[in-house]
């Protein structure tokens, strides 16, 4: 189960930076990179806390 959610929110990462790359530098879109940055920060966050708590049960077996 948590390899499974691990694997989607690592998918979901890759989409929004791919999203990030066809939007290209233009200025009128700042806002939405800058947006879609912060979503990608948090996919990372929610991604280290997931691996975290694996390891935690790992070290407590």
């Amino acid at each position: 189960m948590r390899k499974k959610a691990v694997n989607q929110i690592y998918a979901l990462i890759q989409t929004v930076h791919e999203i990030e790359q066809q939007l290209g530098p233009d200025p009128q879109l700042r806002h939405a990179h800058d947006e879609l940055r912060e979503a990608r920060r948090r996919l990372h966050e929610a991604l280290s806390n997931l691996c975290k708590g694996s390891s935690r049960k790992v070290d407590a077996a």
